[in-house]
């Protein structure tokens, strides 16, 4: 029998499962008219080979970014 135990950190040496992972650049939700209707659903989650929209603020913020860039922390 083989028994392995993986530990993932952080090259500074945290955790990761105790303590996660904060990210390098956050994106909000779209900001929302209090006064509209809350009736509306959200669209479903994207499938294998469908792209965003181009109103979805996570890809935005992506296509914003430099590839290979040394971003710096929030």
């Amino acid at each position: 029998m083989i028994l392995t135990v993986a530990f993932y950190s952080t090259p500074e040496g945290k955790s990761i499962v105790e303590e996660g992972v904060a990210p390098t650049v956050e994106v909000h939700a779209k900001s929302q008219d209090p006064d509209a209707s809350t009736d509306t659903e959200e669209p479903p989650p994207l499938g294998p080979g469908q792209l965003p929209t181009s109103d979805d603020p996570v890809y935005n913020k992506a296509l914003e970014l430099p590839v290979g860039s040394q971003l710096k922390p929030n």
